[in-house]
């Protein structure tokens, strides 16, 4: 089974909380036991959000806008003014934030797309109840807009109460610490899916199937991991669940597979240092040398087990101008660039397990 396919191709944009995301865990579970192993689900209440399109026009001009997910519904009209930068993910995340005015105060903002693309939905940071009425454009349009101008938003969406999945599958080992390999399986809202990120969870699958045959000191979790786009909700439901349970001192380390078959570079998020040499060294034997490094920022479900001071990686390929749009389909999935990060997390983890 390939799910770049499975996932993109047969059944598309799958945000969390919708049918379609139902089916993306059943098809990595299914996919899971054609490898003879035995996954099961985590269920973890959810707050989904249903947006509508949004509507913006500057000066009498309507522009495209995708929205912040979460934002508050409103049809306000006013003055834009340049407020400042929203630093969501320092140095990879940084959208320039203006606020539509009025005499009576700040009505709604207006970011542009810091990555070099079109008008794309993004979660603002803000969160499900403290993202106001808001919407983005693309990167081009940011660069037009200008203090003064005259502006009319209209954006709303549902909240909708749900429960998402979290899909467990793992390879015993002689210990019960514990090695987490991992990806999330939802996308963007109407987004194609494909490299973001189909291929984190076909690379994670395929890592699978590679280290099952051989013994291994540690044990393997293998995690797809639901509502990533949303303020990584499920890997921040599972850390959670982990430390409740006493469980969380078990893991060794984790490695988080993140849109590899598309993109300017291949990126290592990881820390602490011995974890970032020993991805750089490998990196190296497989004459990868355009790997450049950052500290685990938040920007993937690493971050929440990082945060709780565990060795973490992030690998993700990336900014790709199709990222979180409905371009975003298998044909673009380059298996001469998803292969070769796959093999470096594959070694990654393998030796991971073996100390």
């Amino acid at each position: 089974m390939n799910l770049i396919d499975a996932l993109a191709g047969e059944i598309g944009s799958r945000p969390a909380g919708s049918e379609a995301s139902a089916r993306a865990a059943d098809e990595v579970a299914d996919a899971f036991r054609e490898l003879g192993l035995d996954p099961r689900f985590q269920t973890f209440p959810f707050l989904a959000y249903d947006p509508d399109e949004p509507e913006l026009e500057i000066n009498g001009e309507r522009w495209a806008a995708a929205p912040a997910m979460y934002a508050q519904r409103a049809d306000v009209q006013g003055t834009l003014r340049r407020i400042g930068t929203h630093v969501v993910l320092p140095g990879v995340f940084e959208p320039p934030a203006f606020a539509i005015e009025d005499e009576t105060g700040e009505l709604a903002r207006v970011y542009g797309n810091p990555i070099g693309g079109g008008a794309t939905p993004f979660t603002t940071g803000y969160g499900p109840t403290l993202t106001g009425p808001s919407a983005y454009v693309s990167t081009a349009d940011a660069l037009r807009l200008e203090d003064g101008a005259r502006a009319r938003l209209r954006v709303g969406g549902r909240y909708v109460p749900t429960t998402e999945r979290n899909v467990i599958t793992g390879l015993p080992g002689d210990t019960e610490e514990t090695v987490i390999l991992c990806a999330h399986y939802d996308c963007a809202w109407r987004a194609g899916g494909a490299v973001d990120n189909a291929s984190g969870v076909e690379a994670m699958r395929r890592i699978v199937e590679a280290l099952a045959p051989a013994s291994r000191h540690r044990t393997l979790l293998a995690i797809a991991f639901g509502a990533e786009e949303c303020g990584l909700a499920g890997s921040r439901f599972y850390v959670t669940d982990a430390k409740t349970r006493g469980q969380l001192g078990r893991i060794a380390a984790v490695v988080n597979l993140e849109c590899l078959a598309r993109g300017q570079r291949l990126e290592l998020w990881a820390g602490p240092d011995d974890l970032t040499h020993r991805a750089l060294r490998i990196a190296e034997e497989l004459g990868l040398d355009d790997l450049s490094t950052r500290p685990p920022i938040a920007g993937s479900d690493h971050f929440p087990f990082a945060s709780e001071g565990i060795p973490a990686a992030c690998l993700v390929r990336w900014p790709y101008p199709e990222y979180h749009l409905e371009d975003d389909r298998p044909e673009l999935a380059d298996e001469t660039l998803l292969a070769p990060a796959t093999e470096l997390a594959r070694r990654l983890v393998a030796e991971l397990l073996s100390e």
